[in-house]
């Protein structure tokens, strides 16, 4: 499975629904971890820039069933960028205001204003699983990427829309300022 990689800036933990953090975002396909921007029109793609992986020196509270065992989860460190996201009471919102929503076609992408055919606009929030923190919509941990032509971008979804897509997961993991 391919991960999506948010990048943040505090310890999150399991369950977590709102809190005034900045992160980036990149998508994580096996060992390697490649940065996603967002264009203009709010729309977000990746492709093959990578930013570094390592291993966690901090550890967490991990969810049931492992009770109180401490998991040493794996982050990636990205530099600042003037590029960044926030979730705040289930709402995610770019360094602009924006909007994160799921859109009609269900496609991944910030709008200002919120467009009125968006599918979701609210109910982000970040959980544990398996010793990593996923991005949720409404409970569910599973988006896709779908390649967008032939020069290698692919855009984020939270549907499959064709064969040219692949599920992935969310991944909340730590910047470095």
């Amino acid at each position: 499975m391919i991960c999506l990689v948010l990048f943040y800036t505090i310890v999150l933990v399991s369950g977590l629904a709102s809190a005034p953090i900045r992160f980036s975002l990149g998508a994580q396909v096996g060992y390697t971890t490649y940065k996603v921007f967002e264009i203009g029109d709010g729309q977000l793609f990746h492709g093959n820039a990578t930013v570094e992986c390592l291993m966690g020196n901090s550890s967490y509270m991990a969810p049931e069933p492992c009770g109180k065992c401490k998991v040493t989860p794996v982050y990636c460190k990205v530099g600042k960028s003037p590029q960044y996201f926030m979730l705040s009471d289930g709402v995610l919102y770019d360094q602009r205001g924006a909007i994160g929503e799921i859109v009609a076609n269900h496609q991944f992408q910030f709008d200002l204003p919120s467009q009125s055919s968006a599918l979701f606009n609210k109910g982000w929030s970040v959980v544990s699983s398996n010793g990593k923190r996923l991005l949720s919509l409404h409970g569910s941990t599973r988006f896709w990427h779908c390649q967008a032509g032939t020069n290698g971008l692919y855009k984020l979804y939270d549907a499959s829309i064709g064969g040219q897509c692949s599920p992935v997961y969310i991944v909340v993991l730590q910047q470095v300022w």
